[in-house]
């Protein structure tokens, strides 16, 4: 039976048999985000493939690659910083969407601007889609809205009654020539 490492937090445990690890996976031991590694695979591979397939699977997957590399630690090394790289979601492309959705125009168009400006800024925020489509939806909401107002607005005029009285033109000529 083989023998499996695990590394979590960029630290090497074992070797464990997969009885042990497979008790630790699923009592909470060991969480989804630690990596584990046996004699013939090429790298480090997260927990949660080795038991992806059935929960109660007996069957070691066969690695991808077959080729063994004995630098352990630098595999470990590099699986670790690729996973501290993690990006987050920008909160303000977050709510510009939500505001968008709910119809509140003004604040989805100021925070889809604020979380573009701050995506592009950044090099650890993603979201951008997120802010486009608070964008979108508030610059539609806004259009629909001046429509709105504009059509409210010329059904209001034409409604109302003339105020003033008014003469033609050739009237008002012929009383200011005599």
């Amino acid at each position: 039976m083989k023998e499996i490492s695990l590394a979590q937090n960029g630290e090497e445990k074992g070797p464990y048999s997969l009885a042990q690890v497979k008790a630790m996976y699923f009592g909470g031991a060991i969480t989804s985000d630690t990596f584990y590694w046996f004699e013939g695979m090429s790298q480090w591979q997260p927990i949660s493939e080795l038991f992806s397939s059935e929960q109660e699977s007996e069957a070691i997957p066969v690695p991808r690659i077959a080729a063994y590399q004995s630098s352990i630690p630098n595999r470990v090394a590099e699986t670790m910083q690729n996973v501290n790289q993690r990006t987050d979601t920008s909160g303000a492309a977050i709510c510009s969407l939500i505001f968008g959705l709910i119809g509140v125009f003004p604040l989805a168009i100021i925070m889809g601007h604020v979380a573009k400006k701050s995506i592009k800024d950044s090099t650890s925020l993603t979201g951008s889609g997120l802010a486009v489509a608070g964008l979108v939806l508030g610059y539609v909401e806004l259009s629909v809205f001046l429509v709105i107002v504009v059509t409210i607005s010329i059904l209001f005029e034409l409604g109302r009654e003339p105020t003033g009285t008014f003469e033609p033109i050739s009237s008002q000529l012929s009383n200011t020539s005599q």
